[in-house]
């Protein structure tokens, strides 16, 4: 029995897995949009609190997480994600 199984997240390409998946794709995305982005998705009103995390907490980490693992090199295709998407 075989199927697709789709692993989703900022830091699924790391050192420890990227030799376990068969297709990887990467996002590029400017940091400022990323966390406008963010910010949108995570609160009901733009927020110093929600702001602040981003900032503070997640932005880091991802910087960091980039940095070590350099997924962008291990990944099969690369998406502009700076282009706005719409859902239909």
């Amino acid at each position: 029995m075989g199927g697709v199984v789709i692993i989703e997240g900022v830091y699924s390409i790391n050192n420890d897995m990227k030799d376990m998946y068969d297709f990887k794709i990467w996002v590029e995305c400017p940091q400022e949009i990323g966390l406008e982005r963010g910010v949108a998705r995570d609160s009901m009103s733009y927020n110093v609190e929600t702001r602040d995390k981003w900032v503070n907490d997640w932005m880091p980490r991802e910087k960091e997480y980039v940095d070590t693992h350099n997924p962008r090199e291990y990944a099969d295709y690369v998406i502009d994600g700076t282009k706005e998407t719409t859902n239909k």
